[in-house]
């Protein structure tokens, strides 16, 4: 892996009478960008405002104080969410709307990647990550780990993970205490003694941390799988389609998702991801996709499999156009964006 690591000065307006040296790390897999103050112990911002928080580049803030207000989430599309300026919003450091295709969806939008795993890091990892599922580990014993770059949860396991962390005796991050505040303010979850019940509806997330059009993708990517949670007529649909393709089909796109480091002995999962990813971008962009970037990542990576994925792409110049079609089709007539 390698790092690329730049040292540059530049002066801030709100620290007149200063110029900080910025120590920027960058690693080839990882989009994240560090940015540590060397000078005054990592003041990030003044008086917790967020226009006082310098960025650079399209990167991560190391640290970010996290303020946080209770605010009604209001109905908002994904456009909405997309272009809303951080100005706007009701806290300093993220926004939380109700997508109003699905008022019982959640979408958080954070400043930055950093944030957003104080949120979400350790759920990914207990419900989604190879090797990690089902148990919780400190964000210490997850330094150095790939998270996603977006998120989606429904009711139940966001209850079993809230429950897990109770049963264990364990702390709770700064965003987690504040996510199951959120939760159960919005009936998402609800308590009984020590006990987190799940009621209705899914969370999703993205983060300004992203180039916009990065940031677009991931946002649809993680609607779609919040309309999977909260309809079960989509969830059948996307089972019907899956269970549609061929064993070829099927294996590569298992294939795939382990190369990703997602857990491929959870079937739905493995349909969930697979409707999310063929809807993410255009049509034309998902035929590139496969040919190029899913082609490339799989003939590499698995030497062993080559016949079968050279048998596979030969055949199919267009990779599950079909199952494309049926998505969009399905999608259109929900009227998602």
């Amino acid at each position: 892996m390698k790092l690329l690591l730049l040292l540059f000065t530049l002066p801030i307006a709100l620290f007149p009478d200063s110029f900080f040296q910025y120590e920027v790390k960058r690693y080839d897999n990882v989009r994240d960008l560090a940015v540590r103050f060397k000078v005054q112990e990592d003041i990030l911002v003044k008086d917790n405002k967020l226009e006082n928080v310098p960025h650079l580049f399209v990167g991560q803030i190391l640290k970010v104080p996290v303020t946080y207000k209770y605010s009604e989430p209001k109905l908002a599309s994904l456009t909405r969410v997309m272009n809303n300026s951080t100005t706007n919003w009701s806290n300093p450091t993220f926004e939380i709307y109700k997508w109003d295709k699905v008022p019982t969806v959640l979408i958080f939008d954070t400043i930055n990647y950093s944030l957003q795993s104080l949120f979400f890091k350790r759920l990914a990892f207990f419900i989604e990550k190879k090797d990690y599922i089902g148990n919780i580990y400190s964000l210490d014993e997850l330094q150095g780990e790939r998270g996603w770059n977006g998120h989606d949860y429904r009711a139940k396991d966001l209850a079993r993970f809230f429950n897990k962390i109770s049963d264990e005796g364990l702390d709770l991050t700064r965003g987690e205490d504040i996510l199951l505040d959120i939760l159960l303010k919005n009936r998402i979850l609800s308590r009984s003694e020590n006990r987190f019940i799940p009621l209705s509806g899914a969370i999703i997330s993205c983060s300004r941390g992203s180039l916009y059009n990065h940031r677009k993708t991931i946002l649809r990517h993680e609607a779609f799988h919040g309309l999977f949670f909260t309809s079960p007529e989509f969830r059948e649909y996307t089972k019907g389609v899956w269970n549609s393709l061929s064993k070829d089909a099927k294996t590569i796109w298992i294939l795939y998702l382990e190369f990703l480091n997602y857990e491929t002995s959870d079937i739905e999962l493995v349909y969930n991801e697979f409707m999310a990813y063929l809807l993410q971008i255009s049509v034309d962009e998902t035929y590139i996709y496969f040919n190029n970037v899913v082609f490339y990542r799989l003939y590499y990576e698995y030497p062993s499999k080559r016949v079968l994925i050279n048998r596979f792409f030969s055949n199919n110049r267009t990779p599950y156009k079909e199952s494309i079609e049926k998505f969009r089709a399905f999608t259109e007539k929900m009227l998602i964006e």
